[in-house]
C-alpha cells in the first residue's frame, strides 16, 4: 500500500524596509527629495536593521526613491553587497518586475558594499532604488497610487517566485505569508 503523502507548511519571512531617517549622529537624512519635496520615510536604519538580524527572515528588501543632481537621471537600480550568495536572483528578480512595472529605464543590478542595511544584516538583502524623484516625470509616478500598487504587487509576486511560493495575492493551501513593517507584524496570509 503506497504511504501517503504529508504535506509540507512553506514558511518564509521578509523584511521589508521603507527608506531613511535619522542618522546614528541625530542629523535628520530625509533619503532622495523631489522637487515637490516628497521624501523617503522616517526610519532610523541602526534600529531596522538590529530588527531584521533578531527576526529569522529568510531576506530583507529595503525600499527607496533616487535623486541625482541632474533631473534627467531616471531609471531603477538595485544593489546587493556580493554578487555571491542568494541575494543575487532575488535582486534580479525584483529588478525585473520593478522595470516592467514602472515601465522604467533598467539601470541594472550593481554590488554596493558600503550601502548599511546591505552591510549589516545577516540575511540575504537587497536595495531597490524605483526611480528618481530628482525626475519631474518619476516624481509623478511614484507619487501615483496606481503606480504604487503596481509597484507593490509586481515586488510581491517577484519575492513570491523566488521564495518558491505561488504568485498572486491567495496563498496556496500549504503556504503562510507574513508582511512585517519595522518590526511589527502587518498581515498574515494562510492557504488553510
Amino acid at each position: 500500500m503506497p504511504r501517503r503523502r504529508e504535506a509540507v507548511r512553506v514558511s518564509k519571512k521578509v523584511i521589508i524596509n521603507p527608506g531613511h531617517g535619522p542618522k546614528n549622529s541625530g542629523v535628520f537624512d530625509p533619503g532622495a527629495v523631489g522637487p515637490s519635496r516628497i521624501r523617503e520615510a522616517d526610519v532610523n536604519l541602526s534600529d531596522v536593521v538590529n530588527t531584521a538580524n533578531v527576526s529569522g527572515a529568510d531576506y530583507f528588501v529595503s525600499i527607496h526613491c533616487n535623486a541625482a543632481a541632474d533631473p534627467a537621471a531616471h531609471g531603477t537600480e538595485t544593489y546587493i553587497y556580493s554578487e555571491n550568495g542568494k541575494a543575487m536572483s532575488l535582486a534580479k528578480a525584483i529588478q525585473a518586475a520593478a522595470v516592467e512595472a514602472l515601465g522604467a529605464t533598467d539601470r541594472g543590478v550593481k554590488v554596493r558594499p558600503g550601502l548599511y542595511v546591505l552591510r549589516k544584516t545577516v540575511m540575504p538583502a537587497l536595495l531597490i532604488e524605483l526611480a528618481f524623484v530628482s525626475n519631474p516625470a518619476e516624481e509623478q509616478i511614484l507619487a501615483s497610487a496606481g503606480a504604487q500598487n503596481r509597484i507593490a504587487l509586481a515586488l510581491a509576486d517577484a519575492i513570491k517566485e523566488q521564495l518558491g511560493l505561488r504568485p498572486g495575492p491567495d496563498p496556496a493551501a500549504d503556504e503562510e505569508i507574513r508582511i512585517f513593517l519595522h518590526g511589527a507584524q502587518l498581515v498574515e496570509l494562510s492557504g488553510k
